[in-house]
């Protein structure tokens, strides 16, 4: 990030900072398990802590090209995340999605001449039937399956699809713009060489960085007002060192 007038250590050990710091006050968390909303809230919320932490890691270790991967499971989390807060109701799809997908990975087994014995195990036949029947449950009160698109709509980040989900799919589909920009390294002579860790450009690594602590911050002011808690004196710091680096890192995002 020099390029761009950032010192990529400083901005990463801030960054880390705010993760931390949102992190640290997990324990103010409470909340009734028997509520199946606050539950998933607070469970997708501590994926976003990790997502982060997870993201940083990786530049740290100079392995940026996969950070979009990752941010684009986060950034359908967040959607999801978003129409939970908002609606109890919501959570019927998040759990028609689970049932169909691991419905899916059961019809899957049971193709697979190698895993005849498995798929034929009691066990096996009577979570495949369990699956079933909650399906059919979900199906029978309304719900259905979402597309993504509309998952993010739903969620009020219109915008966001079209824009940055758009590019973060091209990494996770590795489309031949993403597979150019991770492994082909420009020559002084105007060739190329293929090489594997390479840089990103800076507009991309603070466009990345941003993303995922600003929906972070988004998510942590939600949760609050969900669960009904007050300010936490220990966020205020955090608070000053993201919005901080909102600022310096705002003027270097992509277009």
């Amino acid at each position: 990030m020099r390029n761009a007038g950032l010192d990529e250590k400083k901005v990463l050990k801030q960054a880390a900072a705010v993760v931390d710091g949102y992190a640290a006050c997990l324990d103010e968390l409470e909340f009734d398990p028997a509520d199946v909303q606050h539950y998933a809230l607070v469970a997708m919320y501590c994926s976003f802590l990790d997502f982060c932490a997870g993201i940083l890691s990786l530049y740290r270790s100079r392995s940026y090209w996969v950070a979009p991967i990752v941010l684009r499971a986060y950034a359908e989390a967040m959607a999801d995340f978003v129409n939970l807060a908002r609606d109890r109701g919501y959570l019927a799809y998040i759990e028609h999605s689970f049932y169909s997908q691991a419905l899916t990975f059961c019809t899957g087994v049971e193709s697979v001449p190698r895993l005849a014995a498995f798929a034929a195990a009691p066990d096996f036949s009577a979570y495949r039937d369990e699956l079933k029947a909650k399906l059919q449950d979900i199906v029978a009160q309304g719900a259905g399956h979402i597309r993504v698109k509309d998952r993010f709509r739903m969620a009020g980040m219109e915008e966001f699809y079209a824009s940055i989900y758009a590019k973060l799919c091209s990494h996770a589909h590795n489309n031949l713009d993403a597979l150019e920009a991770r492994h082909l390294a420009p020559q002084a002579d105007g060739r190329f060489r293929l090489a594997v860790r390479n840089d990103m450009p800076a507009k991309e690594k603070a466009t990345w960085l941003f993303t995922s602590l600003s929906m972070l911050h988004d998510a942590t002011t939600t949760l609050r007002r969900v669960l009904g808690l007050g300010d936490d004196p220990r966020l205020g710091p955090t608070r000053e060192r993201w919005l901080d680096l909102h600022r310096r890192l705002k003027p270097v995002l992509l277009a």
